[in-house]
């Protein structure tokens, strides 16, 4: 399958083939989604496949690659881990984006506990 034709994938499933609804969604003009999945058959640009990865759930291994499923299974994914070449040909990034992961995860944890405390129920200790 080309890109080309995982754009008309996403288009058909998510959008119930509205291109309008699709370009809109991601942020950009009608004509760009039709020079893509149109009869020219363009290769979308970076920018484009960024804003369709961001604004539309989509996963970038999927849209780029085929690899994976389609939607983003959840916000954490967007932080992906760095494959082998990656981090053999950029170490420093790979190991920096892995440690933006454990900050994520790590910040998530504290959210969960701080909703809990505010769902709590409040004692009024002034009342004894």
């Amino acid at each position: 399958m080309t890109i080309n034709e995982r754009f008309k994938e996403i288009i058909k499933r998510l959008y119930n083939g509205n291109k309008r609804a699709f370009s809109f969604k991601i942020g950009v003009s009608p004509t760009v989604i039709e020079n893509v999945v149109g009869a020219r058959n363009g290769n979308p640009s970076y920018e484009v496949i960024h804003k369709v990865c961001a604004n539309a759930n989509i996963n970038p291994a999927w849209l780029i690659l085929e690899k994976g499923e389609m939607l983003m299974e959840d916000d954490l994914d967007m932080v992906m881990e760095p494959n082998e070449i990656y981090h053999k040909t950029n170490p420093e990034e790979a190991d920096y984006v892995l440690s933006l992961k454990e900050t994520i995860s790590v910040q998530k944890d504290l959210i969960s506990v701080l909703k809990k405390q505010i769902d709590e129920p409040k004692t009024d200790k002034t009342e004894e």
